[in-house]
């Protein structure tokens, strides 16, 4: 149900309320587009290439966090090895069963 408003009229006894259906905002529609006529496409302030960004962040940033994600990726493929070499010997088991051998 589409939700409508309740308001009191400035001509109407103020016990009477009138149903107003909500409207669209008023939008401006005089934009005009910015033209950039002088733009070349250079850098604004200081141009560095994405070999520096990412040397820096290796340098700086990615060393604290190593360690603790290689040991939970060390965890992951930890819990991971049992039940990979299970499936393995299932599927074999099942190739077997099929071929007959």
């Amino acid at each position: 149900m589409k939700p409508t408003s309740h308001k009191t009229g400035r001509n109407q006894p103020s016990g009477e309320n009138q149903f107003v259906s909500r409207s669209f905002p008023i939008t401006d529609s005089s934009y005009q587009s910015v033209t950039l006529d002088g733009y070349r496409g250079g850098c604004a302030n200081r141009c560095e290439s994405f070999r520096d960004i990412s040397a820096d962040y290796f340098k700086s940033e990615a060393r604290r966090s190593f360690v603790t994600e290689a040991g939970f990726f060390a965890l992951i493929i930890a819990t991971t090895i049992g039940p990979v070499l299970q499936n393995a010997q299932a599927v074999t088991h099942l190739v077997r069963a099929f071929a007959g051998v």
